[in-house]
């Protein structure tokens, strides 16, 4: 992208917002705002990397959801061009530092930290509230959450 593309589509940002161009430096610098923007980042980076690793075989994409309530975060996708089959992925950036492109070798370098989701379907909820004593309504409530017990 050109930088007249990229300085008329932040104007085009900032419009739609109704945001004011002369504070997004501030704004980015923000000690609450600089979290998001690194996830953001890293998504779109993991994204891209996973791309080039699956190429032609699976589509990866961002489905732009913005998960709320009962709703599963995907960071993005990827589809089995094949057969269909889809997974979701949700990006952690455990720590600054974890994630970074290497200067000398120019390849990724990523602390990576696998576990199961705890997202819980509709089946996978009933079956936990008759063995734990709580209603499905309430374990839907918000449905990646640990118990506390």
């Amino acid at each position: 992208m050109t930088l007249p593309e990229w300085v008329e589509k932040l104007n085009q940002f900032c419009q739609r917002y109704d945001l004011e161009a002369e504070y997004l430096a501030e704004i980015l610098n923000d000690p609450k705002v600089i979290p998001m923007i690194r996830g953001k980042s890293f998504e779109f980076t993991a994204q891209k990397l996973i791309s080039e690793i699956l190429l032609e075989k699976y589509r990866v994409f961002n489905p732009r959801l913005n998960a709320q309530t009962a709703l599963q975060d995907v960071d993005f996708a990827i589809i089995n061009r094949e057969t269909g089959k889809q997974y979701s992925l949700e990006c952690k950036l455990a720590s600054k530092g974890s994630f970074r492109i290497d200067k000398k070798s120019q390849q990724p370098y990523l602390k990576v930290k696998c576990m199961r989701s705890r997202t819980l379907g509709e089946e996978a909820a009933s079956q936990r509230a008759k063995t734990k004593g709580i209603s499905k309504s309430l374990l839907m409530t918000h449905n990646d959450q640990y118990l506390q017990n």
